[in-house]
């Protein structure tokens, strides 16, 4: 509520600003009111419009999945209408990371081709150490600043299992609902598998960021078989 608050004070103190300003060089002649008149009308607009714009990359924004990777939560049916979700970028806009929990669905740019948007859900966060599905390596610790992802519909899915953990500086949001099709108007649920995640603790992480980076990439342990 915070953020539309500020949004809705930018906006009338910008109008207000651009109101003013055409009041001090407006002229009293027929064709100057008109044109006054015009920009009147027109400020709003530009103004609203450019709004939308800096809302759209700082705070929320809208984007259509497709694919079959997150189904049944996204896209459940491959034939029908595809869903369109709700992104909060302000975990991105502030660099706040702690906002991205595991099980919080993301949308990131994908490290083999930065062009590729992938939506995928977090499966482990930085020192966690998690039991991998086909990957090289049957545990891996995630690394700080990176956390691990994967689809839903693993069958159908290009994620961690195939790439190894994201850096957190390619995730683009945070999807928090569903919001078309109407009929599948609903919040996106947090989830992840318990039994394949060893979640870190924060005197884990005091300890772990003193390591190596070569000693995160993966754990050939098998002591969670």
């Amino acid at each position: 509520m915070v953020i539309w608050k500020q949004i809705v004070l930018l906006y009338k103190r910008t109008v207000n600003f651009g109101a003013r300003n055409i009041r001090k060089l407006s002229i009293d002649t027929t064709a100057k009111h008109s044109a006054g008149k015009w920009s009147s009308n027109i400020l709003p607009i530009l103004t609203g419009a450019c709004i939308l714009v800096y809302v759209d990359k700082y705070y929320i924004s809208l984007t259509l999945v497709t694919g079959s990777s997150m189904q049944p939560t996204i896209n459940p049916d491959s034939t029908s209408q595809r869903d369109i979700v709700m992104l909060d970028r302000t975990p991105i806009t502030t660099r706040d990371y702690s906002q991205i929990q595991r099980g919080n669905i993301i949308t990131f740019r994908s490290p083999r081709n930065p062009n590729d948007i992938n939506i995928k859900r977090v499966i482990g966060l930085e020192g966690d150490t998690v039991r991998t599905l086909g990957y090289k390596n049957k545990l891996v610790l995630v690394p700080p600043g990176h956390c691990w992802v994967e689809g839903d519909n693993n069958r159908s899915s290009d994620d961690s299992n195939k790439f190894g953990p994201i850096s957190l500086g390619l995730v683009i949001g945070l999807a928090t609902r569903i919001v078309f099709p109407l009929g599948r108007w609903q919040k996106l649920e947090r989830k992840f598998p318990h039994s394949r995640v060893k979640t870190s603790t924060y005197c884990d992480m005091e300890q772990l960021r003193h390591l190596p980076p070569v000693l995160f990439s993966e754990v050939k342990s098998d002591s969670h078989d």
